[in-house]
Parts: C-alpha cells; sequence; structure tokens
C-alpha cells in the first residue's frame, strides 16, 4: 500500500473501533456495505420512538454500496434491500457515551429479495452480522416490518410510537438536522468511503487486519 492508502486505512480501523466501543454500527465498515443508507426510502417508509429509541423503517432504501457513485456492485449481488429498520438513539442519549453524538445505528434488520422470489432477514450489530435462513416467499412490507421490529422489541410493555414528520423528524432527533436525500447522495458518493473501498485489496487486507 501507499501512504495515502495506509493514511485510510488506519482512519477506517479507528472509525470501527470507536464505534464499536460505543455499541454502534459502524456504517462506514466495507463489510457493512449491504446496510440501507441512513435516511433513505421510498415513500411509505415510517419512523417511530420505543423506550429510548428512535426507529426508521425504510422502503426499497439504497444500500451503502449503491449511494456510492464510484462504487463498483459485488461479484454475483443480486440481493436487494426490500424494507428495513435502523434503530437509534436520540442525540446525546447513547448509554455507552453519554452526551456524544453519535449518529450511527446500534441494530438495523433488513429484509432481502431477489428475482427469483426468495428473501432473508439480515442483521447488523456491533458484533458483526447475521443471515436468517433463505425463504422461497417474500413477506409484504406490513408483515415483514412486524419480524425486523421483533428483533428489537421482546415484549409489549411499551409499544412504538409513531413520529409525526416521519424520516425527516427522525433524523433530527438523532443528528440535530434534516438529512435530505440529496444530502445524503452528495455525502456517500464523494465521501470516505468511496476512498476506502476503492483501495486496492481493502477487502483482504481488511479480513486479515481488522481483528478488533
Amino acid at each position: 500500500m501507499n501512504e495515502d492508502e495506509t493514511k485510510a486505512l488506519d482512519f477506517l480501523l479507528k472509525l470501527i473501533k470507536d464505534a464499536r466501543d460505543k455499541g454502534l454500527v459502524c456504517t462506514l465498515d466495507p463489510r457493512n456495505s449491504e446496510m440501507p443508507t441512513g435516511w433513505d426510502s421510498d415513500e411509505g417508509g415510517m419512523a417511530f420512538t420505543w423506550k429510548n429509541v428512535v426507529i426508521v423503517c425504510h422502503r426499497n432504501p439504497r444500500s451503502m454500496r449503491e449511494s456510492m457513485h464510484a462504487a463498483k456492485p459485488a461479484n454475483g449481488q443480486e440481493w436487494k434491500i426490500k424494507c428495513a429498520i435502523s434503530c437509534h438513539y436520540p442525540k446525546g442519549q447513547n448509554p455507552k457515551a453519554p452526551g456524544d453524538s453519535c449518529t450511527m445505528p446500534f441494530l438495523v434488520v433488513s429484509q432481502m429479495i431477489n428475482s427469483k422470489g426468495q428473501s432473508f432477514i439480515k442483521k447488523f450489530t456491533p458484533d458483526g452480522i447475521r443471515d436468517g435462513d433463505v425463504q422461497d416467499f417474500i413477506l409484504p412490507d406490513e408483515e415483514a416490518f412486524k419480524v425486523l421490529m421483533s428483533e428489537l422489541i421482546l415484549d409489549d410493555d411499551e409499544m412504538p410510537v409513531l413520529i409525526d414528520g416521519g424520516i425527516s423528524a427522525a433524523s433530527i432527533m438523532v443528528t440535530g438536522e434534516d438529512k435530505s436525500r440529496m444530502a445524503l447522495e452528495n455525502k456517500y458518493g464523494t465521501g470516505c468511503l468511496s476512498v476506502i473501498l476503492l483501495i486496492t485489496g481493502i477487502t483482504t487486507i481488511f479480513l486479515t487486519k481488522c481483528m478488533i
């Protein structure tokens, strides 16, 4: 690697470790490139509060990989995100980093689908990624959202409350500002992840060196 590539990798490793120490899923981790882009959703996306959590419900969101202009699709990639939930702490309320501005999610769960009518549940946590079994059917969004929510909500003591203003209002609760789709395209299309993913051999380096 040249000097610039080494600096980019060091930056990435520090970012991932910092996110993990705060109990968050690093959105710039190349291993998480198939998670939904933050605050992105087709019409019909929703947002809820539940206890000390902000839940964003995405419909047909782009993946992090798809949101980058320069990134190439994974070899043999055929799975898309049909719907997903991203779970965040409100700004300054992460119990592992009180007062810190932690905008990354602590849990992401997606319904992945392909053109063959198959689906599976993909779960992202600070400790890694878990894939469910592939099913030969695709749940309607409403039913899929219930399944995704069940990964977070294990009891009925307190039910989620719909946020007026939807995903836009939720983004303000978490980041302090309204994150529009255009702003995300500009940010991630030319941002650090695009550079990192284009580093020669980054995946191999990651699997062999990034054991944190």
